[in-house]
This record gives C-alpha cells, structure tokens and sequence, in this order.
C-alpha cells in the first residue's frame, strides 16, 4: 500500500475496510500460521509472563496460541478496558472471559496485575493493530490503549501481529507511539 500522500485517518480507514472484507477463511488461514510461528517463537523464549488479546472482527486471533499456552501451565494474561485505561488479567481457563467493552471477550478477574513485580522477568506482549511497517511501527484503532499502558514498561518486549496486507510501507507516527521488537504475519517474521 503506497502511504506517501495519505493521513494517518485516511491509512487506518482503508486498512480496517481492507480487513471487513477480507474473507474470514483467508483470516482464518492467516491466524492460525502466525500463531504457528508464534507457538515456535515462545516455546524457544519461554516468558515469565505473556500478554495476549482476544480478537475483534478479522484482526489476528490467538486462540490456538492461548488454549497452547493453557495446556502447557504457561501464565498469560489478557487486556480489560474500562473508560480509557486497559489492565491485564490473568487467566487460567476460557471460561474466565466473558463480553466487555466493544464487544470483545475480557477476563472477569479482580486483581490486575502489577507489572513492576515482573521486573527483570522475561515479559512478552504480542499486540493487534490496524497496521504495521517495516520500521517497527504500529497503527492502532487511535484511543492509545496500548501506547498509555506500555510507556510506563519498556522492559517489555512487544511483538506486533497481522495479516501479510496489513503491513505497508510506512506509518506515521507521533511522539508517544511505541515501537514494537517484532513483527508477524502469516508470510514473514520482522525485527529479532
């Protein structure tokens, strides 16, 4: 996708139309090859802590990446919006999620975790987006959840996910955008 002339709006309206209508066998097909390389990746760096999603609409699913990491005892946590702040809950089984905001499945714990007590621990977020580049840079849905949470946690390694069209040539970036270590999509693995 040629982003030369284009706003950051006008990138990120026609990447989410791209993804509408992209088929949701062609998403389904994508999603479970990331998570395949996603599943090799993490058996080799085995993190103290890895904090997942559940998908909205076409975006990158996880669930294989999740129900693995449930069967191996591994501790995942996932996001839960409340106004304009996102915390991670852990998890220990599917039925701890339920419908939160928008519409997506969130965890029903009470404590959020602290992740100042993960520090020196091997912390390892894989994160949705609208878009990526080969810079390293992400392009969300614009409400900075993700920006705000993890500029308080550098420490933390952030591993962006998404279809092979989502990643584009360039995105424009603000100051308080957060780049990530790596980048998946279903035909190749960015960054180290």
């Amino acid at each position: 996708m040629e982003t030369n002339n284009i706003s950051k709006e006008g990138i990120r309206k026609e990447l989410l139309d791209k993804r509408k209508h992209f088929p949701k066998e062609m998403s389904d097909i994508s999603s479970e090859k990331i998570c395949d390389y996603l599943i090799d990746y993490l058996r080799d760096q085995k993190p103290d802590l890895l904090l997942l999603y559940m998908a909205y609409g076409k975006e990158v699913s996880l669930t294989k990446v999740i129900n693995w990491c449930l069967q191996n005892n591994m501790k995942i946590a996932l996001p839960r919006v409340s106004g304009d702040d996102m915390d991670f809950y852990c998890i220990e089984s599917i039925n701890d999620l339920k419908p939160g905001a928008f519409g997506i499945l969130e965890p029903i714990g009470v404590d959020a975790i602290d992740l100042y007590e993960y520090e020196g621990n091997q912390v390892v977020c894989i994160v949705p987006g609208v878009g990526f580049d080969r810079g390293m840079h992400r392009m969300g849905h614009g409400r900075g959840y993700y920006d705000r949470y993890f500029e308080h946690f550098p420490e933390v390694k952030l591993y962006g996910v998404c279809h092979d069209f989502q990643l584009i040539d360039s995105i424009p970036t603000d100051e308080h955008d957060i780049p990530m270590n790596m980048i998946f999509t279903d035909k190749e693995m960015i960054g180290n």
